[in-house]
């Protein structure tokens, strides 16, 4: 790189003496180019010679965290996985209850819809209990506090809409099934959550706890 800079600057002040009026002043302008050039190839090769520095200890802090997030992610993993099953039995139900035309059984829907609030209420409870491990650094504990608030309210709105569906099939209101259809699917639309996208900052999380390739074979050696 430093060679082509070089070529490049005989280039230029060939052409600027070649078109520089008073060629007086031309080798002056020669010597204050190379004292440039030469501190900025010193500035370059001295920034690129310099090694980034990380103590053993530091190593070992890294790994142990990484464990961490990773023991504490499996879990959480858990717990979005029993969202989303939730979420897929409260599409189901709606579905199965539409398909069953002109007369469907608005008792065994309102019973099949108690059971899924028990177990989104069940759900919600542990989420709520979820917190940030400790071991982790400020920055990193923040992101992960962030994943853990996504998810709570993401539960929290869950357990809105199935109480809502379920409360609005009550048995005892004789609904008639076509208004009940369209308030189910209105409350479905309007109180579904929003959807759950942690890969930002689970991505985030993980390049932080990413120590580069050269400690990595290092530490394992």
């Amino acid at each position: 790189m430093s060679y082509a800079l070089l070529i490049a600057a005989a280039v230029a002040l060939a052409a600027i003496y070649k078109f520089l009026p008073n060629k007086r002043f031309f080798p002056y302008f020669c010597a204050i180019c190379l004292i440039v050039f030469i501190a900025a190839v010193a500035i370059h090769e001295r920034s690129s010679n310099e090694e980034v520095k990380i103590t053993p200890a530091q190593i070992e802090k890294i790994h142990s965290q990484q464990k961490i997030f990773a023991d504490w992610y499996a879990e959480y993993q858990k717990d979005i996985d029993t969202l989303a099953g939730n979420w897929r039995r409260y599409h189901g139900l709606i579905e199965n209850f539409k398909a069953e035309g002109e007369d469907p059984d608005i008792g065994d829907f309102y019973d099949q819809m108690s059971e899924l609030e028990k177990d989104v209420l069940d759900e919600q409870l542990k989420v709520h209990m979820v917190e940030v491990p400790k071991g982790l650094d400020d920055k990193i504990s923040g992101r992960v506090s962030g994943l853990i608030k996504k998810m709570q309210t993401y539960a929290d709105a869950q357990t809105k809409t199935v109480t809502m569906t379920k409360e609005s099939a009550y048995p005892v209101a004789k609904n008639n099934p076509e208004v009940l259809k369209k308030k189910i699917n209105e409350i479905m639309i309007r109180e579904s959550p929003a959807g759950l996208f942690i890969a930002e900052e689970v991505a985030a999380v993980r390049a932080e706890l990413t120590l580069p390739e050269e400690f990595e074979k290092e530490a394992a050696k």
